[in-house]
């Protein structure tokens, strides 16, 4: 009867042995363990959480949004924005940081840097440059570059660049836009006030962060745009107005409109798209709003506006002879209405 007990005990113990072999072998040591290519998103978050004590914090310069772990896509990466705000002379910027999931389960990394600009209590311009992840391990993105102007604190005219930016190890791939450089020592800022402020560190995650670049050449941040306008005339009320058309460098659209110098206004603005007519420079100037429509004939420093049943032909023609019968002659050497002071 012992010796039976013995036998079990000794069949018993060699298979424990083995699950325990099996275990050691097939069960993946906690240091092979790869992280998730987004643990610096959890770092934020849980540091973020605890430092604040809820889901929203706000000041005179921080403003931390954290969105609820049960209404994210993944309780793990629940959405959060951190914006970190400035006051200068003349101008205010905001730089945020954003990491957000969408239904799709497409996790994106935003940089963002605004810039307001003002002229005395008027806003003059606002830009913006967005640096976003378009990939899972946040080593490729999109960039934006948005500029808005304003005359006498009115909407003017906008413009947006794109391009792209690609981490290869300790190589970076982008096209320079405007605001770029500026943009990315505020991006590198906010990283060293969150750590300073929040002690939000990414050491010992793979936050690749906002990548070295030698910017090598300034780029213009105005619209770059070919302006043309008319001299100033009066119309039968004696306000003083000038007719202007500000074709954007890739000659595909144009701003057209009238402004009275007078009272500081617009009679009219519309954006036109640029369509090719037969003859070389002659465009048809075209928009959705339902007004008369016209056409444009280049010529040098000149532009010549026309009824749009107007032949070529007939354009031509008339230009060689004075243009004589043009909507409006204007020219880039003439006066922008913005030139004009207020006339009593």
């Amino acid at each position: 009867m012992n010796m039976k007990k013995s036998k079990k005990w000794i069949v018993w113990t060699i298979m424990i042995v083995f699950v325990v072999g099996c275990l050691i072998i097939f069960v993946p040591n906690k240091k092979e363990v790869v992280h998730d290519d987004f643990d610096f998103w959890k770092e934020t978050y849980d540091i973020l959480a605890k430092k604040i004590g809820g889901l929203k914090f706000e000041d005179a310069s921080w403003k931390i949004v954290l969105q609820d772990r049960k209404n994210a896509v993944e309780a793990e990466y629940p959405g959060l924005l951190i914006q970190y705000a400035e006051d200068e002379n003349d101008r205010q910027t905001k730089t945020s940081l954003s990491m957000n999931e969408d239904s799709s389960k497409d996790k994106a990394v935003e940089f963002v840097y605004e810039v307001s600009e003002f002229d005395g209590d008027n806003l003059k311009a606002e830009k913006e440059f967005v640096l976003r992840s378009t990939d899972y391990k946040a080593e490729q993105f999109k960039t934006i570059y948005r500029v808005y102007e304003y005359l006498n604190g009115v909407f003017d005219r906008t413009d947006t660049k794109e391009g792209s930016l690609t981490i290869h190890g300790n190589e970076v791939d982008y096209d320079e836009l405007p605001l770029m450089k500026e943009a990315f020592e505020h991006f590198d800022l906010l990283l060293e006030n969150m750590e300073n402020e929040f002690g939000v560190s990414y050491e010992g995650t793979n936050f690749i962060g906002v990548p070295t670049i030698e910017f090598s050449k300034e780029i213009a941040q105005d619209i770059q745009s070919k302006d043309y306008f008319s001299e100033v005339h009066y119309n039968a009320k004696g306000y003083g107005i000038v007719t202007f058309l500000m074709v954007d460098e890739d000659e595909k659209v144009a701003s057209y409109g009238t402004y009275d110098v007078t009272r500081q206004g617009y009679g009219f603005r519309y954006d036109m798209a640029l369509v090719p007519r037969t003859i070389e420079q002659c465009f048809d100037l075209e928009t959705p709003a339902d007004i008369e429509k016209e056409m444009v004939y280049f010529d040098g420093e000149r532009a010549y506006i026309y009824p749009a049943d107007w032949r070529d032909e007939d354009i031509l023609s008339d230009v060689n002879q004075g243009a004589e019968n043009a909507v409006a002659v204007l020219s880039t050497q003439n006066k922008s209405y913005t030139d004009y002071e207020r006339i009593p």
